[in-house]
């Protein structure tokens, strides 16, 4: 421990300072000690060395050889890079990628802690290794479980990884994915859960490829790993991940699967390619279905082939095309749930096939298709949890299907049926946050199902119950934010339950209570804008409540906060960045501003 004795001089309470939480002081904070920014710097690299020496003792891990280190990095990134590139760039993207992974050890890491390019990064890096090491670490972080660690275009690969093993997990080819994004397809910012997505299923997918055995055998490890309950912190909807998954297993070169579903193939130039792949794929299978319609596994090889270009072309926003391919592939689901009806799995196809129907209806505006659709996906995800009560799974997807039920209803006015829908769903994610309370997806699921009652409520004039609803998510989201504060839809999650009870008590009559939560609102939304400045989504939060804390705002504070949503909104507007209903902000702003008397 870094037991203090007696008072320290402050140069050396800042070092210690930094020992125990990471936090390097800015420059103004050493120049006030008579200290030099870089002198305070080299004081406190060799701080940070010393006190790693010092706790790991005789356990530093020993040094692997080059030549081992070299050939497992390449083993375990090579299948990803060969299955995501054209062969003449393979060579030259995997070369890259080996030479930015370090695998840390006893000899190696002082020169490591060095070469780090912050102060922060190499405090986490050591952090990281005393915990590998079986050493006391230095502080708490929310990274002290991680074997792997990327930062500042390097991978740093910690003992544990060498001995820990978990089914459809490797850290490595994660963090390589993750890597892949932003160094190879120039990626820095977006949307953190399409990028955690994709390094996801580039995970899994391989781990699954590792395994011996047929292709029908590595297809019940898929199965097996979509039945799995996940209680990664990560911010990937673990059931998309696992579709993926799915489809990829399925297929002779699922890397393409992957890209065509993530936001990489989307914005890359070559956005045709694997469209017209997957339509020579489906006309393949459609032949082949056609010379023997009672084949079952060419049957389902025509169902993907029909999803796999329905995801593309909703991909390029071309919806009526989507909608005519997972319609296709409906009676083919339809037929093979009948013949074998205890198959779950296809059970579990034909909902989601009917779930991706009625979504694509919902966004065409068609409300009666789209229930319809989504109540289909209900009755069997009814069916399913009847069969198998105890598989979360199955819960997870009755919940969902009452949420997608309810959803619609509400658009439609019926908060009757809406309300009952999203209790219905609350009730679901009671039960599965009370049998695993540190499952961060469920407690997200559940400050997600308050939400919704909240809005039902809400439309049926109850603001009371609305407000208890809205405050109940709130609790959770606070959880959440505080468990990981980079996590930005956890954060966005704050910021909108503020946002909501602002609202409430705004129409209450409490502005003083409503001006704090659309301050605590915003704040957390220009945190965000700031991290995220290419995510439109993000200034448009920003846009909207500036407008919202206005209305809670006197005169002189609210001028210009209207001001700057104006100029917002323009500036959204103009790159075209805002839906139908966005573009009548502006009308609603210059009313408030012709509002405020002139001084």
């Amino acid at each position: 421990m870094l037991a203090v004795t007696s008072p320290l001089p402050t140069f050396e309470a800042e070092i210690e300072r930094y020992l125990r939480t990471g936090r390097f002081g800015s420059y103004k904070v050493w120049e006030g000690l008579q200290k030099a920014p870089e002198t305070a710097s080299e004081a406190v690299e060799a701080a940070l060395v010393r006190e790693v020496r010092c706790r790991v003792g005789d356990r530093a891990p020993r040094a692997l050889p080059r030549e081992e280190t070299a050939t497992l990095a390449r083993k375990k990134i090579a299948p990803m890079v060969r299955g995501l590139f054209p062969p003449e760039e393979q060579e030259a993207v995997l070369s890259a990628l080996e030479q930015s992974v370090f695998f840390v050890d006893g000899e190696n890491i002082e020169r490591l802690l060095c070469e780090c390019t912050s102060h922060d990064e190499a405090w986490v890096l050591a952090n990281l290794y005393l915990v590998s090491a079986g050493a006391e670490p230095l502080g708490q972080s929310s990274l002290t479980d991680s074997v792997v660690y990327r930062a500042d275009g390097r991978i740093y690969v910690l003992p544990r990884y060498l001995v820990e093993k978990t089914a459809f997990a490797d850290a490595l080819v994660y963090e390589a994915a993750l890597d892949l994004l932003f160094r190879r397809f120039g990626y820095d910012n977006g949307h953190w859960r399409q990028f955690e997505a994709f390094a996801s299923s580039c995970e899994a997918y391989a781990c699954i490829l590792e395994r011996e055995g047929t292709a029908a055998e590595r297809m019940q490890i898929a199965r097996e790993y979509g039945s799995r309950p996940h209680t990664s912190a990560r911010r990937a909807d673990p059931r998309e991940v696992a579709e993926i998954v799915r489809e990829a297993v399925a297929t002779p070169n699922g890397w393409e699967i992957i890209l065509a579903h993530h936001a990489v193939v989307r914005q890359r130039k070559d956005i045709g390619a694997p469209l017209t792949a997957f339509r020579a794929s489906l006309a393949i299978a459609e032949r082949l279905a056609q010379q023997d319609p009672g084949n079952s596994q060419w049957q389902r090889d025509l169902f993907l082939s029909h999803h796999q270009v329905g995801d593309v072309l909703l991909a390029q926003d071309d919806t009526e095309g989507a909608l005519s391919s997972f319609q296709a592939a409906l009676p083919i689901a339809e037929r093979l749930t009948q013949q074998d009806p205890h198959d779950s799995l296809w059970q579990y196809h034909l909902g989601f096939n009917h779930r991706r129907v009625g979504n694509v209806l919902l966004a065409q505006g068609d409300t009666e298709g789209a229930l319809h659709s989504f109540q289909a996906s209900l009755a069997i995800a009814e069916r399913l949890t009847q069969q198998d009560p105890d598989h979360t799974g199955c819960q997870r997807e009755l919940s969902f299907s009452h949420e997608e039920v309810g959803r619609v209803l509400l658009a439609q006015g019926d908060t009757e049926g809406a309300l009952r829908s999203f209790q219905a769903s609350l009730l679901i994610d009671e039960r599965l946050t009370q049998q695993d309370p540190g499952n961060s997806e469920w407690q997200r699921d559940l400050g997600l199902s308050h939400k919704r009652v909240g809005r039902a409520l809400l439309a049926q004039g109850d603001r009371e119950g609305a407000l208890r609803s809205f405050q109940a998510s709130l609790v959770i989201a606070q959880q959440l934010a505080q468990l990981d504060s980079d996590n930005s839809e956890w954060q966005r999650d704050l910021s909108i339950s503020h946002e909501q009870i602002g609202h409430i008590l705004l129409e209450q009559g409490d502005r003083e209570g409503a001006l704090r939560c659309f301050q605590a609102s915003l704040a957390i939304a220009e945190r965000l804008a700031e991290q995220e400045r290419g995510d439109s989504e993000r200034q448009e939060d920003v846009a909207r409540l500036c407008f919202n804390l206005a209305l809670a705002s006197g005169p002189d504070e609210a001028r210009p906060l209207l001001e700057r949503a104006r100029a917002l909104v323009l500036d959204l507007s103009a790159a075209s960045r805002l839906t139908q209903e966005q573009e009548q902000w502006l009308a609603a702003i210059d009313d408030g501003l012709a509002s405020i008397p002139a001084k």
